[in-house]
């Protein structure tokens, strides 16, 4: 489970710095990427550790060993 939210969180910072780089350079508002990253960062990461869980009970393609 640890290992779940360890990549859940990774994989988050590298999704929102390129998205509040994107929303940054397309509207020149740095208040808007923030507020459009703090949003997207909670719902992305709830969703992609739900996600991540979910295959984790999966055992299709796991290597017993």
């Amino acid at each position: 489970m640890s290992r779940s939210i360890a990549k859940t969180i990774s994989f988050r910072v590298i999704g929102s710095g390129a998205n509040f780089i994107f929303a940054w350079l397309m509207t020149g508002n740095v208040a808007f990427a923030t507020g459009l990253v703090a949003f997207q960062w909670t719902v992305i990461m709830v969703l992609y550790y739900i996600h991540e869980r979910i295959w984790d009970r999966i055992t299709w393609g796991k290597t017993n060993g």
